[in-house]
């Protein structure tokens, strides 16, 4: 930043009008544009000397032995025992009386997802290109592009040694991948990627330089890009392959892991099961330090048939067709497990929110904060088929928003999201979920007072809205729920 706010006042002085010599404006401007020019081409051209004494000496680096670390088994998301069928809420004229539930205050704090920082030095975006004759063509959900080829023939490992990893990072750090980058950049920015996305499309170019066979090459390759991308990533080798490692802003479950220099770095190119040794360096690429951010701040933009689900709105027999991107469906399906808050505050597609929205607005137009509330309640309770995650899938998957419209049935988690989705987008108001050992359901903090169970976090008073507790009004929650501790989901 001082280097950039020096040149502009170097510019200004140099090019300031004296009372002899007055240049016009338009010279002014003229003036200024090629010494900014010049100073851009100065410093794109330092930062590639700079980054080409990098990798020369991470090459270095890479000849040395690797440490052998014992890799953690994968975390499983905990599984609740979720009842097979909703319970009902009975209607009955001596309700108990409202409480105050407990929850538990040693849960940390969930930080807020920020953007990563998408400008990386020497990296500029390109607008995207078809694939021709010259590219290599790339299939990403939906969308067809062409990328730069970094070899005449398909990228290809003698061996998996140190010296053989350090000849091949030389190798590529030689070649025009600048290209590459500027084009994966173009792609991402086009389409919306968020780091996940950006992970994705790393490991198709790669392994469409290495061939669809070869596990280790592709693993190399999208290291190799990542690295040059400003992330935090790594290879190893266990075995016979390589594998690649990256930690991740939240925990990725699944996926196995090594515990290195306080961080969790995840082998996400492949699963492995149970312990093994996995060999890899401790000193990483000194340009990478990003992890990769889980959370998904923009939609993406993604081609795909459209599919639709008729959904009821109240009991008068009204419905409205919901759309969903089927492109978008099989992203999420890629997407790898991670905490809820990932699920919760990720925006929900166009597509399917201009659909529900207005229609819901309708519904509950004129209605007061509690009215409408029960009436999204019940929206969901009622609209949607239950069954559990092992039921449907035979493992747990929390659901995006959108997929609880895609697939035929979910459970309390998914309609915990969904209800807070809908809350926070037409009654403007803060949800929080209740994260229970065998349940999640939802509270609001609405701005009237609202009797009812509730709980207080940060001093504010939430009160319990429970999606899956069918027929279940604002401030009724579950009566096994009344009596164990909550850990309280939000930011």
């Amino acid at each position: 930043m001082k280097k950039v706010l020096s040149f502009f006042c170097f510019v200004l002085l140099a090019l300031a009008p004296s009372p002899s010599t007055a240049q016009t404006e338009k010279e002014f401007e003229e003036s200024f544009k090629t010494a900014f020019k010049q100073f851009k081409q100065k410093s794109a051209d330092d930062f590639k000397e700079f980054r080409d004494k990098t990798n020369r000496e991470f090459s270095e680096f890479l000849k040395r032995d690797w440490e052998a670390f014992a890799s953690e088994c994968p975390q499983e998301r905990p599984a609740r025992p979720e009842p097979s069928v909703p319970p009902v809420a009975e209607p009955v004229k001596d309700k108990p009386k409202p409480r105050r539930l407990d929850v538990d205050a040693t849960i940390p704090t969930v930080k807020k997802p920020v953007d990563t920082p998408a400008d990386v030095p020497g990296v500029e975006r390109v607008v995207p290109q078809k694939a021709t004759e010259d590219k290599v063509p790339i299939t990403f959900y939906g969308h067809n592009y062409g990328i730069t080829p970094l070899l005449d023939a398909a990228f290809t490992l003698g061996d998996l040694t140190e010296n053989e990893i350090a000849a091949a990072w030389s190798k590529l750090s030689a070649l025009p991948y600048g290209k590459v980058l500027n084009e994966c950049a173009g792609i991402r920015d086009t389409l919306q990627l968020n780091d996940w996305g950006y992970f994705l499309l790393c490991g198709e170019v790669a392994r469409q330089f290495a061939g669809k066979d070869k596990g280790s090459e592709a693993a190399f390759l999208q290291t190799f890009l990542l690295c040059q991308s400003g992330y935090d990533a790594r290879i190893a080798r266990s075995g016979n392959e390589l594998l690649l490692l990256a930690p991740s802003t939240v925990m990725i479950y699944g996926h196995s892991f090594l515990n290195m220099d306080g961080k969790k770095y995840f082998v996400l190119n492949k699963k492995i099961t149970g312990s093994s040794a996995i060999y890899t360096y401790r000193q990483n690429f000194s340009l990478a330090s990003k992890p990769l951010n889980m959370y998904i701040t923009a939609v993406p933009r993604l081609s795909g048939e459209t599919v639709a689900a008729k959904k009821r709105i109240g009991n008068a027999g009204e419905t409205v067709e919901v759309p969903v991107n089927g492109a978008l469906m099989d992203f999420y399906r890629d997407y790898p497990q991670c905490d809820f808050p990932v699920y919760m505050y990720a925006p929900v597609d166009g597509l399917t929110a201009e659909a529900v929205l207005p229609a819901l607005r309708q519904y509950i137009d004129g209605k007061s904060e509690l009215e409408a509330a029960n009436r999204l309640l019940n929206f969901v309770q009622t609209s949607f088929e239950y069954k559990t995650d092992p039921e449907q899938f035979g493992y747990e998957k929390p659901f995006f928003a959108e997929e609880t419209f895609f697939y035929p049935y979910c459970d309390c988690e998914d309609r915990a999201v969904l209800f807070a989705y809908l809350v926070r987008e037409l009654l403007r108001l803060d949800v929080v979920l209740l994260d229970y050992p065998n349940h999640i359901a939802a509270a609001v903090g609405f701005s009237e007072t609202v009797p009812g169970d509730h709980v207080r976090v940060d001093h504010r008073t939430y009160t319990v809205c429970d999606p899956t507790y069918i027929n279940a009004q604002v401030g009724e929650a579950m009566p096994q729920c009344k009596t164990v501790s909550a850990q309280i989901i939000k930011y």
